[in-house]
């Protein structure tokens, strides 16, 4: 990884980094992986994991809807415009695809928060938490915060990716979603189309993907935290790390 070392020598921002192989899970390059991290959007792959389990559980359809009040539309959505029942499947591949924070909220106040932090520690995501909606800036100004770590992700992806967790066609739906990802602003904005299903993450100083890139047939994760002085979270060096990353699996 001398491309990755050399971009990462150049930097004084805080750095969390994940490469790992799917096949035989051998770790390329980490970087403070287990370190408790705010998650940002990245908590919202564990909500998806976790309503799909409803599914399987046979408790709820994907066509099931949920309604969404007027007065719970936030005003960064590009999605919902007005109060009327929107489908799960909708709502959690809006959730993913366009970071959707409204439709987030809907699930989580349906669900309720504890129900997600249960399947968390149910799953061994030991740094994996929940503790607000989207958008509440009041409870971050109370000291709370949704987290992760990047040795989490990688788990929870691992166990999507070989079928350990739902079923198999909900973990092949799940992935489906995630290889529909629209934010592609971070890891592979400068990078050839090739299949990444991933999950971004930003919030005012922070930057953060996660996902499992294909390269060359072979599958990857790859995860990257950024925590700068730069209140875009150093989008230009997120974006540079995936070229180096890229660059140097290409070559493997």
């Amino acid at each position: 990884m001398k491309r990755l070392e050399k971009l990462l020598n150049n930097t004084s921002d805080r750095l969390n980094l994940l490469i790992k192989d799917m096949d035989d899970e051998s770790c390329l390059y980490q970087k403070d992986s287990d370190e408790k991290i705010i998650s940002a959007s990245l908590i919202k792959v564990l909500i998806m994991a976790r309503v799909l389990e409803e599914v399987k559980r046979q408790t709820l359809k994907l066509s099931d809807t949920l309604y969404l009040k007027e007065e719970f539309i936030l005003e960064d959505t590009k999605t919902f415009k007005k109060a009327k029942a929107y489908s799960i499947e909708d709502l959690i591949t809006y959730m993913i695809i366009d970071s959707d924070n409204t439709s987030t909220n809907l699930l989580i106040r349906h669900f309720g928060m504890a129900t997600f932090n249960e399947y968390a520690q149910n799953l061994g995501l030991t740094a994996t938490s929940l503790q607000r909606y989207m958008l509440d800036e009041e409870a971050i100004r109370q000291g709370l915060n949704n987290y992760t770590s990047l040795k989490d992700m990688y788990h929870l992806f691992s166990l999507l990716f070989r079928h350990e967790i739902l079923d198999d066609g909900l973990c092949d739906k799940a992935i489906a979603i995630l290889y529909k990802q629209r934010c592609n602003d971070q890891l592979s904005f400068d990078l050839p189309k090739i299949p990444f299903a991933h999950k971004t993450g930003s919030l005012p100083f922070k930057s953060r993907d996660t996902g499992v890139m294909s390269i060359n047939g072979h599958l990857y994760f790859i995860g990257a935290a950024i925590d700068s002085k730069e209140d875009d979270g150093n989008l230009k060096l997120m974006q540079r790390l995936g070229e180096a990353i890229y660059d140097d699996l290409n070559e493997k």
